[in-house]
């Protein structure tokens, strides 16, 4: 089919005639629009979908969604529900330090954690360098194995298994939060 012939076709589907105004491709442009817009339709869905919680059953994009959404709430089909591990002071760790020095601190959680989260102090005026892989923190700690050398104001989150970390000030007096949890 020639560019002609699609125009001419266009214009048929479209009930384009000279008074319209519009060229071409306006008219080709709504066209690809209308079909774009009917392909999202079809493939998303409305919100009017009924929710779908069997994950082997064919559904749209927003029923699939939905019966996510109601297995989560525990009131699908499936009896199992998504239940979040409480924490217990036993479970946790959080310290806020603003006097880390120059001279490395150790501190211990009590626990082994399941991750770690490191954040510096906004006003910091040097970095801070942190051992998390055992052994004490020296500075600088760049290029040493199991340490890094944290910015003022950066968070650093790690799942790692440790008890404890070690910090220190490459200068100066310095502020850190440390939270563990399992």
């Amino acid at each position: 089919m020639t560019w002609a012939e699609i125009v001419t076709e266009i214009k048929k589907i479209t009930g384009y005639t000279e008074r319209t105004g519009k060229s071409e491709v306006d008219i080709a442009n709504m066209v690809i629009n209308n079909a774009i817009y009917e392909h999202l339709k079809a493939n998303s869905g409305l919100i009017t979908d009924a929710a779908v919680t069997d994950p082997t059953a064919s559904a749209s994009a927003i029923a699939a969604l939905k019966g996510l959404l109601k297995q989560l709430q525990g009131t699908g089909a499936i009896v199992t529900k998504v239940d979040v591990e409480p924490s217990t002071l036993a479970s946790t760790y959080f310290i806020k330090r603003t006097n880390i020095t120059t001279a490395s601190v150790n501190l211990a959680f009590g626990f082994t954690s399941k991750t770690i989260m490191i954040e510096t102090g906004q006003s910091n005026d040097a970095e801070i360098a942190v051992s998390y892989l055992g052994g004490t923190a020296v500075a600088p700690a760049a290029n040493t194995a199991g340490n890094d050398l944290i910015d003022a104001g950066r968070i650093v989150t790690l799942d790692i298994a440790v008890t404890s970390i070690s910090v220190i000030a490459v200068s100066g007096t310095q502020t850190i939060y440390v939270r563990a949890w399992r």
